[in-house]
């Protein structure tokens, strides 16, 4: 009966020595973006866990929506030290690539809706104790595809149109306004010819007048005695 008590006493003081000695954190980035086209918004998290303990054989992975309950669980996978990458149809579809230090988690089928906290939550479940923690959540920020388009735009085809409607209308709406200047200047521009050969001729006729009436001016003569 001693024996049996010594036994269990080293049992309990050696598992709780285990339990002292493993230890599990997870880190998360606190904000990720990403675009929504019909329902087809993928989002990459990278969930990083430090383990001290012994190797393990079988850890948990948990993604949370909003609220650390089982109801908001969108993705729950399991991968041991052969790390490798699992894939599952759940709330999302999830992708998962697990290695050493790190799992990286990739949802497809988000849209605006969906912008919300999500926590990684990391398991050590074999061997026993189970022990696991939780991230401090990342914000999934999804945003409309024009939105994410106007940001972001680049040169490659496909990906977003150059030239957006509203710029299309601009462009037209300075060709019209440079057109009508242009119109405006060369009726202005006629318009002032005419009026210059207007008063030119005006003053020819002038001069002819008065150069004809000088003619027929009568010349004062001197007699000798008086002017006539």
């Amino acid at each position: 009966m001693r024996r049996y008590i010594v036994s269990l006493a080293i049992w309990s003081a050696w598992l709780l020595m285990a339990i002292k000695m493993e230890e599990l954190k997870v880190t998360q980035p606190k904000f990720l973006m990403a675009n929504s086209s019909d329902s087809t918004g993928t989002i990459t998290m990278v969930c990083g866990y430090i383990f001290t303990g012994t190797l393990s054989e079988e850890f948990r992975i948990t993604i949370y929506k909003g609220r650390i309950v089982k109801e908001a669980e969108v993705c729950v996978a399991s991968f041991n030290s052969s790390m490798l990458p699992f894939e599952k149809n759940q709330t999302f579809h999830c992708l998962g690539k697990p290695s050493a230090d790190k799992v990286s988690i990739t949802l497809s089928g988000l849209n605006m809706l969906d912008t919300n906290m999500y926590y990684c939550k990391v398991t050590k479940m074999h061997p026993p104790p189970i022990i696991n923690s939780i991230g401090n959540g990342t914000v999934f920020y999804i945003q409309a595809k024009e939105d994410y388009c106007k940001e972001n735009c680049t040169s490659e085809p496909g990906n977003c149109n150059e030239f957006t409607q509203a710029t299309v209308i601009v462009l037209v709406l300075l060709l019209v306004f440079l057109l009508y200047s242009i119109v405006i200047t060369c009726a202005h521009c006629s318009l002032g010819a005419s009026t210059c050969t207007f008063w030119t001729r005006e003053a020819v006729d002038m001069n002819r007048v008065l150069l004809h009436n000088s003619d027929e001016l009568p010349v004062a003569k001197w007699t000798g005695q008086q002017w006539k």
